[in-house]
């Protein structure tokens, strides 16, 4: 029987652990990268794509690598961004509202690990070509390809996909400071992802809720609702993952 999920709610601190977003389109494997890097099951996969009150989950999960960062962690698993009744705007706007009734202001904010598919083999044409003007948010984001153990005949025409997306698709949020990185669905491997954003100074809480705040449109923790045109780094990155 596989361990039931343990759930850290309702209130998150910096005692908690550092925590960390993990992010993506519906199948990208969120929930298992947090079950790999646990080396135990503790989140399920929901069908939150279908649900009209998707789930947001977090965990706490030991760090593996003994040492050196926190002694914990707190994973947090995220509805996909393609969901069939609620926009992607309406998504980041339930990831503001948990962050604000389950995290205090002292949590370690260690970034965002999102995770895409590698097998798909179609690009998307509507990358923010933008400058990107808030460079310290984008330093704690991770794009992490997922997935590459599932070519059979060998990994060269996922690696021409991954240079076509670090070239092209994510070429201005790299140059951003953003960072690209493979998850090859081993412990270690989820680990070495975990770790490109431990080696960061983490990040203030309300610095990335600000970028929320930017897209959704919503303001949080009563911050006044900035203009539509300024937009940060996460505001121009979840503009590509728009519908």
């Amino acid at each position: 029987m596989p361990e039931k999920p343990r759930i850290q709610e309702p209130f998150i601190t910096r005692d908690t652990g550092t925590l960390i977003l993990l992010m993506g389109q519906t199948g990208a494997g969120k929930s298992h990268f947090i079950n790999v890097a646990a080396g135990r099951v503790l989140a399920t996969v929901n069908d939150n794509q279908t649900s009209m009150d998707p789930e947001i989950n977090s965990f706490v999960v030991r760090n593996f690598n003994k040492r050196s960062g926190p002694s914990d962690l707190v994973l947090v698993d995220t509805p996909g961004f393609d969901h069939i009744y609620l926009s992607d705007s309406d998504i980041l706007k339930l990831i503001a509202e948990w962050l604000y009734t389950s995290c205090s202001l002292d949590v370690s904010f260690g970034g965002v690990v999102y995770l895409h598919d590698i097998t798909q083999d179609r690009v998307a044409k509507h990358w923010p070509m933008d400058y990107l003007k808030s460079p310290e948010p984008a330093k704690h984001l991770l794009l992490t390809t997922v997935k590459w153990d599932r070519d059979s005949t060998g990994t060269e025409s996922y690696t021409a996909r991954e240079n076509e997306l670090r070239e092209n698709v994510w070429r201005r949020v790299l140059a951003g400071g953003a960072r690209i990185c493979q998850f090859r669905n081993t412990r270690d491997s989820a680990w070495e992802v975990i770790n490109n954003l431990l080696r960061l100074k983490p990040l203030e809480l309300h610095m990335f809720e600000q970028e929320l705040n930017r897209l959704s449109g919503h303001a949080i923790r009563g911050t006044a609702k900035p203009p539509a045109k300024k937009k940060g780094i996460f505001a121009k990155l979840f503009g590509f993952w728009r519908k």
